[in-house]
């Protein structure tokens, strides 16, 4: 199993990747750590808290981690993920709470007490992960790996040029990529962009008729309409396929790449990807979509797999 913490911003599709690590008996999840990014944190703490209490997992810790961004001046995604994150579906809040620890401190004591046992799954702005970063030397050589959600080698999704986590806290994501971890797999929208959440896929989770196949039904209308309007088929799934990535690594082609990020004026946030076969930073540059939502869908819903085969072939 492959024992991973994810450092998230707990928007709607965090919700997606926080159930797949949930579900998949081939990830064993640590805790979570929140930042602020699709909302403030204050939301993100109480989405993945409620996500997890769920699920029936009131074990897994949650650290809360980072409220604002290293040197700019924070943005949000409520345009996509509506003002409490999850596309502004209502419920009672979960009856546990966060640690008191940092997620920072947690990031660095826990990586230290297990050296390269843990992969770090960043699908927010990486501010918590600059900080760890900054805060122990140690920490870059204690992490297995980390697969982050970021980046975009062509087209942004905030500017022409940026993908949201980037540009949200594009010095941690700096900070980040040169700070020498020994296995970084880029994941972005290069490769996400082409995972919508179609409306055939909706129709199969109203066939799937669960309690969590409507609440995640119902929590996706916001981004689907907001995406759709973009002239996309439907709410992306960025970041679920950093999880799928781990399950079964086939569903993504890499390549070598080195990785400069624009931290400054019309180009904050930019990353710059060169091909590189000295690099061990390796970037998503294509993906088998029909093996992603196979694996999204049938570890998150393994008794529906009857409805499922008939959406997904």
């Amino acid at each position: 199993m492959e024992k991973i913490i994810l450092d998230t911003d707990m928007g709607i599709d965090d919700v997606f990747a926080l159930l797949l690590s949930i579900y998949s008996k081939k990830i064993d999840l640590k805790a979570v750590t929140t930042v602020e990014g699709n909302c403030i944190l204050e939301n993100a703490n109480k989405n993945a808290l409620k996500i997890l209490e769920m699920s029936n997992c009131n074990n897994i810790p949650v650290y809360s981690g980072m409220d604002k961004p290293l040197q700019v001046e924070g943005v949000y995604a409520e345009y996509v993920h509506g003002k409490n994150g999850i596309g502004g579906v209502e419920y009672t809040l979960a009856k546990t709470q966060v640690e008191e620890k940092s997620a920072i401190d947690y990031l660095v004591e826990e990586t230290s007490k297990y050296p390269n046992e843990i992969t770090i799954v960043a699908i927010g702005p990486l501010t918590n992960i600059a900080l760890a970063v900054q805060k122990d030397p140690d920490f870059v050589k204690n992490v297995k790996r980390l697969i982050i959600m970021g980046s975009a080698e062509g087209a942004g999704n905030v500017t022409p040029d940026a993908e949201f986590n980037f540009y949200r806290d594009p010095h941690a994501a700096k900070i980040v990529m040169e700070s020498g971890f020994k296995d970084i797999v880029l994941v972005g929208l290069d490769v996400t962009n082409r995972i919508p959440l179609t409306k055939k896929l909706e129709e199969m989770l109203l066939n799937i008729n669960t309690e969590l196949s409507k609440f995640l039904y119902k929590a996706t209308r916001m981004g689907a309409e907001f995406d759709r309007n973009e002239g996309l088929d439907g709410l992306i799934l960025n970041d679920p396929l950093t999880i799928a990535y781990l399950i079964d690594n086939s569903v993504l082609k890499l390549k070598n790449v080195d990785v400069e990020i624009e931290t400054d004026g019309e180009k904050r946030g930019k990353s710059i990807i060169k091909n590189s076969d000295n690099s061990n930073y390796k970037f998503a540059y294509d993906l088998d979509i029909n093996k992603f939502y196979k694996i999204l869908f049938s570890e998150i819903f393994p008794e529906n797999t009857e409805i499922i085969n008939q959406y997904i072939k």
